[in-house]
């Protein structure tokens, strides 16, 4: 349930910069925020569009 999460990923990120270790890939921890935001983007997009053909 946790890697559902995108905070998961960016605290991965700051664990591995602080002590050099991370639980998680480096590679990986970028490519989950990326999906996450192509992901958020789209969403955003679609709801504005809708909102905006209702004349909200």
């Amino acid at each position: 349930m946790v890697y559902f999460s995108p905070i998961t990923y960016l605290v991965a990120i700051f664990n591995f910069n602080f002590d050099g270790k991370s639980h998680i890939p480096l590679f990986i921890d970028f490519l989950a925020l990326f999906v996450f935001s192509v992901i958020y983007i789209y969403l955003s997009k679609r709801f504005h569009e809708r909102n905006l053909r209702k004349g909200l």
